[in-house]
């Protein structure tokens, strides 16, 4: 029930075997749970209020981050090359020219074409996304001290641990399959790879935490629901809000509740409607325990 959120970024090369560490952004600077210097973490740490990112922290990750975890690649694979980076058409990711333009550019894809072109959201983000919730599942289970005291102890510290768990989980297989979406792959190669679906036993362990108060639909509207809130999640530029901005998109994610007949839909629509007046009849009595505590 937290509102606290983070943004994360995915970035690795076409054959998936160098993934830089992810970018993570975060409200508070120096949060209390890294105890750490921030430069020992798995992952990029940086800050901004609304968690987003912005222009500053993007030119920092492109500079201080992407540039020499490449340039430490090719070194240890004895490579050289140009080296292309493939983003979306937003604001934020406007940098100027440096020095070293001749071995690193930047390619910008057209406007609103996010889901349709970019390879992360062919089934990366997707996939660490669902290993995500599963993990957080999965700790909310074993958790000895139950629910309530999991998510009063939980911080942005073990957020970052389940990332760099589901992240390290996205194998070198499944990054070229993402390109193979785009660039379709000879049938004999395509039948290499496999797409692997991460939602398996989600909707259990979220009818378990519940204590059976959530059925497996429910927990699957619930699921449905998540992914729609993440997808409004403004992935723009804090300084300049741009129209080309583009919220993130999961173009594999299909729709597990596009019914077809006035007969089904009502149903569902009526599954709903059940699922939110039971979270009313929680929060009711929850507000009721505030009230008279």
């Amino acid at each position: 029930m937290k509102k606290d959120r983070i943004t994360f970024g995915l970035c690795a090369n076409v054959t998936g075997t160098n993934k830089i560490k992810p970018l993570v952004v975060h409200k508070y600077k120096k949060p209390r749970a890294l105890k750490h210097p921030l430069h020992r973490l798995p992952v990029c740490y940086k800050s901004q209020k609304n968690a987003w990112v912005d222009r500053e922290i993007f030119q920092d990750w492109y500079e201080q981050h992407f540039k020499p975890s490449v340039r430490e690649y090719q070194l240890r694979k004895g490579i050289t090359g140009k080296v292309i980076l493939l983003l979306d058409n937003c604001a934020s990711h406007q940098v100027p020219l440096s020095e070293d333009d001749d071995t690193f550019s930047i390619q910008y894809l057209p406007p609103n074409t996010t889901a349709l072109l970019q390879p992360m959201d062919q089934g990366v983000i997707l996939k660490t996304k669902r290993i995500f919730q599963k993990e957080m599942c999965r700790s909310i289970l074993t958790y000895e001290g139950g629910v309530n005291e999991f998510y009063a102890n939980y911080n942005v510290k073990d957020c970052i641990d389940i990332l760099i768990q589901a992240w390290g989980e996205v194998t070198p297989k499944n990054i070229p399959h993402s390109w193979h979406k785009i660039i379709p792959a000879p049938v004999h190669i395509q039948s290499y790879f496999r797409n692997e679906s991460e939602d398996d036993g989600l909707e259990d362990a979220i009818s378990v935490i519940s204590d059976g108060q959530i059925s497996q639909q429910q927990a699957a509207i619930f699921s449905n629901t998540c992914r729609i809130e993440e997808e409004e999640v403004p992935q723009s530029d804090a300084d300049n809000q741009d129209s080309n901005n583009e919220s993130e998109q999961d173009s594999d994610n299909e729709d597990e509740h596009n019914i077809q007949s006035p007969q089904e839909q009502i149903k569902y629509k009526l599954e709903c409607l059940k699922y939110h007046i039971m979270r009313a009849s929680c929060l009711t009595t929850e507000l009721q325990d505030l009230t008279s505590s």
